[in-house]
């Protein structure tokens, strides 16, 4: 499937996409795709994840809540942050195309 030497994204249950944005049906892949994209764990972006949606700031986790991201650095927070938000918008984006498809028949 795809280019030679392109990267491939991998979701839990084995299948195999060219481009992250592929990836994507179910907001339940973020954490795995943000995890593969940043170099990191799924349960240090899911960790990070759930930081930023109960509204703490990037500079508040990354200085008192390492341990529950496994240490990751600002930097990484700040990417992670940036990824979440434009996956978010692009499954949401992607569910109202699909309704409106399915609304067309």
């Amino acid at each position: 499937m795809g280019r030679v030497g392109s990267k491939k994204y991998y979701a839990p249950d084995g299948n195999e996409y060219d481009s992250i944005e592929e990836f994507f049906m179910l907001l339940e892949n973020i954490p795995q795709a943000l995890a593969q994209e940043l170099k990191i764990r799924p349960e240090q972006a899911q960790a990070a994840m759930s930081l930023l949606d109960e509204g703490n700031t990037v500079p508040f986790i990354a200085r008192y809540r390492k341990e529950a991201t496994g240490e990751l650095e600002d930097e990484q927070l700040r990417k992670l942050e940036e990824r979440l938000a434009y996956l978010r918008n692009f499954v949401k984006r992607q569910e109202e195309i699909l309704n409106k498809i399915s609304e067309q028949g």
